[in-house]
């Protein structure tokens, strides 16, 4: 359904909640996201999203100017979770980036406020907002809370990091020369080390072979996780997100899936994308055979080289704070996903209690959890076999 027309500042706001009218704002919508740069908040993600959970809704909130046009969208989905009505970013389980997309001159926390009165004033039905990964200095949660009406509860979930690389600079070897010593030599040493062997075969994935290249990345993946703890990307859902975001992501140019090959087969693979002038790294994986010759890293900053070759100047390297990041990031982009419930709601104990439990169980010794991890792990390892 379209919901009536929320009138708010100098132009209107139009919230869109059936899949067929997302059409109609496609373009304008992709053009905003590909000026971010992020592509959790592209078109082409949301509809991979909910192309793989049907019962899924659209709520794609366009905020448009006095003559009609698009300065800001921002894009949700309500599911189903636990039997609660969750309005959330598609993908939330995937991504770490989400938020307005906006016009130059356009305040992400304006589109927050201007979405969170058109929201209130749609008659949306929701039991929880759930805003994951949202950036703690822009802010425009904090808006979009406020704007909804009633009294509305906030509750932190969770916080990540992610390192990243910010005004890179001209070349990748001037960027290399700024980092540590031993970072240049080990990095230059296993790249000669790789490029050695005969056998070896640098490649990225074009629109013909990225479904073929994004199932290698997850057998790679697999290989690296399944005695770890498994994978983050282990549901048949978020794989086939991933494979269909992809493929349209080729067909747009931004897809960066790299891979390398050794002894006529592939040993590891670092997925990307690039959009907007950013490159936002995914995930890797690698042949743990290949382990002791660094391959995963060295696929890594073959990726970091060519973004600098082809004009990148900011690369998101992913949440988490790896030390084989963290030695290439020069900075760091903090993330945090808010739980907003109605201040009288039954929820509102019961999520406290929970994010509560989840902070103690943090707190317990990492030696105490390691075996109940490693045997999850391995549950997990002979499932898939």
């Amino acid at each position: 359904m379209t919901a009536p027309q929320a009138t708010a500042g100098p132009g209107r706001v139009d919230l869109l909640m059936r899949v067929d009218l997302l059409d109609r704002v496609r373009d304008e919508w992709r053009a905003l996201a590909e000026r971010a740069g992020v592509p959790f908040t592209t078109p082409e993600w949301h509809q991979a999203w909910l192309a793989n959970h049907p019962a899924a809704r659209p709520v794609v909130a366009v905020v448009r100017d006095a003559r009609g046009t698009a300065r800001g969208v921002l894009a949700m989905v309500q599911s189903r979770r636990n039997g609660l009505r969750v309005l959330h970013f598609a993908g939330d389980e995937l991504g770490d980036a989400f938020g307005p997309v906006c016009a130059d001159g356009v305040a992400e926390r304006e589109v927050g406020r201007l979405v969170g009165e058109a929201i209130g004033a749609s008659g949306l039905r929701w039991d929880m907002v759930m805003l994951g990964h949202v950036d703690e200095e822009v802010g425009w949660h904090h808006d979009f809370r406020a704007a909804l009406p009633g009294s509305i509860a906030s509750i932190e979930r969770r916080r990540i990091e992610a390192p990243s690389i910010e005004d890179a600079g001209d070349t990748w070897v001037a960027y290399l020369e700024g980092r540590r010593r031993t970072v240049r030599k080990e990095t230059r040493r296993r790249r000669r080390r790789i490029e050695e062997d005969e056998t070896h075969g640098f490649r990225s994935a074009d629109a013909s072979s990225a479904t073929a290249d994004t199932d290698t990345l997850f057998h790679l993946h697999d290989l690296r996780w399944d005695d770890r703890g498994g994978s983050s990307i282990e549901s048949p859902a978020a794989r086939a997100t991933l494979a269909d975001f992809n493929l349209a992501a080729a067909e747009r140019g931004w897809l960066q899936l790299w891979l390398l090959d050794l002894d006529g087969a592939p040993a590891a693979a670092e997925l990307a994308w690039r959009l907007g002038g950013r490159q936002t790294h995914f995930q890797g994986g690698f042949d743990p055979e290949h382990a002791s010759r660094g391959v995963g890293i060295v696929l890594f900053a073959r990726a970091l080289e060519d973004g600098f070759e082809n004009g990148v100047r900011h690369f998101d390297l992913g949440q988490g704070t790896a030390a084989y990041k963290m030695e290439f990031a020069s900075g760091m982009r903090v993330a945090t996903t808010v739980m907003l419930v109605r201040s009288w709601s039954p929820l509102r104990p019961a999520v406290s209690g929970a994010m509560l439990a989840r902070k103690g169980l943090k707190a317990v010794p990492a030696e105490r959890l390691a075996p109940l991890r490693a045997g999850v792990a391995r549950a997990r390892a002979r499932l898939r076999r």
